[in-house]
């Protein structure tokens, strides 16, 4: 694009020159001529192709094919300005294209993202809930620890106790009998 500008800006500074230089010249587009005692005027055509060979000497062309050499780089001109103009509504068409397909993709993905970003916030306050149901919990748990350790405890010297008292109420019964058998032993049988 950057070297067919360069060419168009060439062209119409050829263009714009050869405008100038026709006209400082003396208007001369007609040729006078004498046909049968008459006097008529010609109007001299050059054709297009020679003109634009010859328009890089234009002191050694007549005016008419200045003219028509004027005309016919105006009309190359206009030709590779439509053409790219044709270009730049089908780059424009096509960056619009793009344009559209980025414009869906940051559609969906904005799209993607909320719905990301919602449940994301959703389970955050779902932890936040678990978390204090946890923490509450692990409290309740360690009292319960703490209580079920104490009775355990409690219960290992109930137990202690109990089989202190029931091994001194044996002892203390195996001695009665032991005494009871010795009065029967020595006392005089009856």
């Amino acid at each position: 694009v950057s070297s067919a500008t360069n060419r168009m800006d060439s062209l119409v500074e050829d263009i714009n020159r050869l405008r100038a230089e026709l006209n400082s010249r003396p208007k001369q587009s007609l040729v006078k001529a004498e046909s049968n005692g008459k006097q008529e005027e010609h109007e001299i055509h050059v054709d297009p192709a020679i003109a634009l060979k010859e328009i890089h000497n234009p002191s050694a062309m007549s005016e008419a094919a200045l003219r028509a050499a004027v005309l016919a780089k105006e009309k190359l001109l206009f030709e590779q300005l439509a053409t790219q103009q044709k270009a730049v509504r089908q780059e424009a068409a096509r960056l619009a294209h793009i344009e559209n397909e980025l414009e869906e993709l940051r559609v969906a993905e904005a799209q993607g993202i909320n719905r990301l970003r919602t449940q994301l916030e959703g389970i955050d306050r779902e932890l936040v809930e678990l978390h204090r149901d946890f923490k509450e919990k692990e409290r309740l748990y360690l009292e319960a620890k703490t209580i079920f350790e104490q009775r355990t405890a409690m219960k290992e010297g109930v137990k202690s106790d109990l089989t202190k008292m029931i091994l001194a109420s044996e002892r203390a019964k195996e001695e009665k009998l032991n005494q009871l058998m010795l009065q029967m032993r020595t006392s005089p049988s009856k």
